[in-house]
């Protein structure tokens, strides 16, 4: 192939193609009955896959445990070609959420452990990185907004949704280019 066709290729690629990174939260959603089945979720590791299966490049930025659940995380995301090499290994366990099935098809968290994604951050190699991206969606993360506020205040394009957030202090709208509720 020629050096021209190439960067022809590539450049067309680049326009139907975006980079997003999606930051935050990954979980176990654990269905009761009628449904009896776990499966893996979170509302950043769900946007990542989404993109993904939309053909951009996707990225996720979070941390799981170094438990069975971690490995089943890891091993959907790369299934679903989202880039996990920014996937944060934690001795906590994986987050879970335990959901009740109502007979009106209703779904209620009866119960939830964060786990590895309470406290987690992008370190500053990883915030160099997020820098970098077309698009940065944040899901649940407990950080105050601070995320959200320095990769608006760097340019980058920045959603969250904040439906999935119940502290206030990490319901604030600032720096957002898109705002989900």
């Amino acid at each position: 192939m020629s050096l021209a066709l190439g960067v022809s290729l590539i450049a067309a690629q680049d326009m139907s193609s975006f980079r997003f990174a999606a930051v935050g939260d990954n979980c176990i959603d654990r269905l009761g009955a009628p449904i009896g089945r776990s499966l893996v979720g979170g509302n950043a590791l769900n946007v990542a896959v989404q993109l993904a299966r939309l053909g951009h490049n996707s990225f996720y930025f979070g941390a799981v445990g170094r438990d069975a659940e971690g490995e089943r995380t890891r091993g959907e995301l790369e299934a679903n070609r989202v880039a996990v090499k920014h996937l944060r290994l934690d001795q906590r366990n994986t987050a879970w959420t335990d959901i009740k099935v109502l007979p009106s098809g209703e779904r209620l968290i009866a119960a939830e452990d964060f786990g590895a994604c309470a406290g987690y951050a992008p370190d500053e190699a990883e915030l160099a990185i997020l820098g970098t991206m077309d698009h940065v969606h944040i899901g649940w993360l407990d950080d105050g907004g601070a995320l959200r506020r320095r990769l608006s205040r760097a340019g980058v394009s920045v959603s969250q949704d904040i439906s999935v957030n119940a502290d206030p202090a990490d319901l604030g709208v600032e720096g957002l280019s898109i705002v989900f509720c």
